[in-house]
C-alpha cells in the first residue's frame, strides 16, 4: 500500500489505489483514521476492486460496510472510532478478588502513593480541555473511593463541565448520596452517565466462586451478596439511570445456555439498557496460572443464541443484537485480542490514581508520569508507542490472535526433537531464550477416509477430512484440508477446500456428533484416526513456536512436535531443542 491516495470530501476521507489490505499492514489504515479523528473526520472510505476478495473479506471483519459501487470498485465505509475517552483507575484494591482479574494491565499488586482528587481533577479538567469527553473511573473497585467520586461529580457541575461518565463496578458499594449526586450531575440528561457492573454470574454459590468477597470489606454477609448486588441494580434502574451488566464468559462456569437465559431474562425483567458478553482475556501471569481452560468464544454464545437474538447493529468495537425486542445486548472480545493495529483507535487513556499513564494493557512495563501540564504531550508519547506496536504485530498482539476465517491457505513448518524432553524442560529452554508462554488450548479430533482406502494411500494424498473440537468453542467442526509437503522449502502448504470453494463450516454438537458419523457410513466413509492434542504457544517478539502435544489413546505417552509459520532462525534454539525438520505429514507422524 505503499502508493496509497487521500482525498477529503465533507467529513470523508477517501482512500484509493490501495492494494490487498490484511492483518500484517492495517496498521496503515488505523494510522489514517486516527489522523482524521483528530481533524475531526467522522467517516473513512475505501475504494476496493470488487476482484480482491481478500481485503473484501477482512474489511467486512473489521467493521467496514459496502457504501456504494463505481464500475469494478466497491466503496467501503466506517464511522471512525472516537478515541478521545479517558479511563481513570482511582485505586487498586477491591473488595472482591476475582480469579481471573488482570488488574487493568497496570501491575495492580503494586503497592501506589495516590495522589489527592485535587490532583486527579485538574488531570481530568485538562483531558476535558483538550475534547476528551468520555470518562471512565474504575479500579480495583472504585466505589472504595465514593466520597472522592461525589466530590468529582460536584465539581464537574460547579465549573459547568459535563462529560459522559461511566462507573465500572462491582455494585456492592452503592449508596443512595451516591445516587442522589449522579442526579444532580445529569439533570434532565440520562445519557450523560452509566453504570457498568460487573456481574460474572446470577447463581449465587457460582458468583462467589467467581468473585471471592474479602469478608471484612463487603456490606453484608457474603450469602446474601449477589442479592444486595441484584438490590442496586433495581435501586439505580428506579433513578431512570444507565444500567450495563458486564459478564465474562468463562467456560463450564457461566457458559451453559440456562445461565445465559437466566441472564438475559433478569435483564428483561429488570429494565437493564445492556448485557454485555466479554471474551476472557488470558494474560501472560493468568495463563501460568491455567486460567485458559475457561477461554471460550463470543462465536460459540451466538451460534447457541442464534434464534433468539436479533441483529441490531455493528459498531467499531462489538456487535449489538436484541433480546425480547428491547434488551440490548452487546458481544465484544477485549481490545488486546482485536490486534495492536486497532488499539490505536480503540483503546481509552488509562491513568492510575498516583498519575501514571499506561500505553499499552499487555505492556505495564511502559508507564509515563504525567501531571495537568504535560498531559497532552505524555499522550502524544504513548501513541507513538502503540503506533511501534502496530507497526510490529499488526493485526496480531503479544497474545493469542485466532485466525480469521477468510483465510483459504497458509504455510507452517514442523520440527520433531532429537532429544528427550519433559514438557516442562522445553518451556524452561523457551523461557531462557526469552519466548513468553502464550495460551494453552485442547483440540479434540476425528479422521475420516473412505472405508476402501489404505491409510498411507490417505497419507500420501493429502487430502483431509476430518472433525475437531478445541477447548475455546463447543462442537465438533467439519474440514477438508489440503496438505502438501513442499520439498524444495521444506514447509507445508495448507489449503482449506471447503473456505475456497465458498462452503461454511459446518458444526456439530457433541451429542449429536456419533449420529452424523453413523450417517457418513452410508457413503462408505469411516473415522479411521482419533487424536487429542494440547498446544501451547510461545511468543518472542513477531516470532511463535507452537508446541504439539498429541496422543492416540488415553494411555499412550505423548509425542511432541514444534510448528512455526516461518522457519525458525534462531541456531542456538535448533541446538538446544535438538531439533530436526519433519518432512511427513503430522498426523502420519503422530500415528506411527
Amino acid at each position: 500500500m505503499a502508493n496509497i491516495k487521500k482525498d477529503y470530501k465533507d467529513n470523508v476521507v477517501i482512500l484509493s489505489n490501495v492494494t490487498e489490505i490484511n492483518d500484517t499492514n492495517y496498521w496503515k489504515i488505523t494510522q489514517i483514521e486516527r489522523e482524521s479523528v483528530e481533524k475531526n473526520i467522522e467517516f473513512i472510505n475505501i475504494k476496493v476492486s470488487i476482484s480482491d476478495k481478500k481485503t473484501i473479506f477482512f474489511l467486512m471483519e473489521n467493521a467496514f460496510t459496502i457504501k456504494s459501487r463505481e464500475g469494478n470498485f466497491y466503496i467501503f465505509e466506517k464511522k471512525c472510532q472516537n478515541i478521545k475517552s479517558l479511563r481513570l483507575s482511582l485505586t487498586g484494591e477491591c473488595n472482591y478478588q476475582c480469579f481471573f482479574c488482570h488488574g487493568e494491565g497496570s501491575k495492580m499488586g503494586d503497592k501506589r502513593e495516590e495522589n489527592s482528587k485535587e490532583e486527579m481533577y485538574s488531570l481530568i479538567k485538562e483531558a476535558i480541555k483538550n475534547n476528551y469527553t468520555d470518562i471512565t473511573f474504575t479500579g480495583g473497585e472504585p466505589l472504595l473511593k465514593l466520597d472522592d467520586i461525589i466530590w468529582y461529580l460536584n465539581k464537574l457541575s460547579e465549573d459547568n463541565l459535563k462529560p459522559y461518565i461511566t462507573i465500572v463496578t462491582n455494585g456492592s458499594l452503592i449508596e443512595d448520596r451516591l445516587l442522589d449526586a449522579i442526579e444532580n450531575y445529569v439533570g434532565e440528561n440520562r445519557e450523560i452517565f452509566k453504570f457498568n457492573f460487573s456481574m460474572h454470574s446470577l447463581k449465587n454459590e457460582v458468583y462467589l466462586d467467581i468473585v471471592r468477597p474479602v469478608i471484612k470489606a463487603i456490606p453484608t454477609d457474603k450469602n446474601n451478596l449477589l442479592e444486595l448486588v441484584k438490590e442496586n441494580i433495581k435501586k439505580i434502574k428506579a433513578r431512570n439511570l444507565i444500567v450495563k451488566l458486564n459478564f465474562v464468559l468463562l467456560k463450564n462456569k457461566n457458559t451453559d445456555k440456562k445461565d445465559i437465559e437466566e441472564i438475559l431474562d433478569f435483564a428483561y425483567e429488570n429494565k437493564v439498557d445492556y448485557v454485555k458478553f466479554l471474551e476472557l482475556l488470558v494474560t501472560e501471569d493468568l495463563i501460568k496460572k491455567d486460567m485458559y481452560k475457561f477461554y471460550l468464544t463470543l462465536d460459540t454464545l451466538l451460534d447457541e443464541w442464534k434464534n433468539e437474538l436479533v441483529f441490531y447493529k455493528r459498531t467499531t468495537r462489538r456487535d449489538e443484537y436484541l433480546y425480547k425486542g428491547e434488551t440490548k445486548v452487546e458481544l465484544q472480545q477485549c481490545i488486546c485480542m482485536e490486534g495492536c493495529a486497532k488499539c490505536l483507535i480503540n483503546t481509552s487513556v488509562f491513568l492510575t490514581s498516583e498519575s501514571k499513564y499506561f500505553p499499552c494493557f499487555l505492556k505495564p512495563e511502559k508507564v509515563l508520569n504525567v501531571d495537568s501540564n504535560e498531559l497532552i504531550s505524555k499522550i502524544a508519547e504513548g501513541t507513538e508507542y502503540v503506533k511501534e506496536l502496530g507497526r510490529e504485530y499488526g493485526n496480531g498482539s503479544p497474545i493469542l490472535v485466532r485466525n480469521k476465517k477468510h483465510v483459504e491457505e497458509k504455510e507452517e513448518y514442523y520440527y520433531i526433537s532429537k532429544k528427550a524432553f519433559t514438557e516442562k524442560e522445553i518451556e524452561n529452554i523457551l523461557e531462557e531464550y526469552s519466548y513468553k508462554i502464550g495460551p494453552k488450548r485442547n483440540f479434540k479430533e476425528k479422521y475420516l477416509k473412505t472405508i476402501s482406502m489404505d491409510k498411507e494411500d490417505y497419507f500420501k494424498e493429502g487430502k483431509i477430512y476430518k472433525f475437531y473440537e478445541n477447548s475455546e468453542e463447543k462442537g465438533f467442526v467439519e474440514t477438508l484440508q489440503e496438505i502438501k509437503y513442499i520439498e524444495e522449502n521444506k514447509k507445508f502448504l495448507i489449503k482449506f477446500l471447503n473456505k475456497k470453494i465458498g462452503y461454511e463450516d459446518k458444526k456439530i454438537s457433541k451429542d449429536k456428533m456419533d449420529d452424523y458419523l453413523n450417517y457418513l457410513k452410508a457413503f462408505n466413509l469411516e473415522v479411521f484416526l482419533e487424536l487429542e492434542w494440547d498446544t501451547i504457544e510461545y511468543i518472542k517478539d513477531s516470532a511463535s513456536i507452537s508446541l504439539g502435544l498429541a496422543k492416540l489413546n488415553k494411555d499412550d505417552k505423548r509425542k511432541i512436535t514444534f510448528m512455526t509459520k516461518e522457519k525458525i532462525k534462531d541456531k542456538e534454539i535448533i541446538e538446544k531443542l535438538g531439533l530436526v525438520e519433519l518432512e511427513e505429514l503430522v498426523i502420519k507422524y503422530i500415528s506411527k
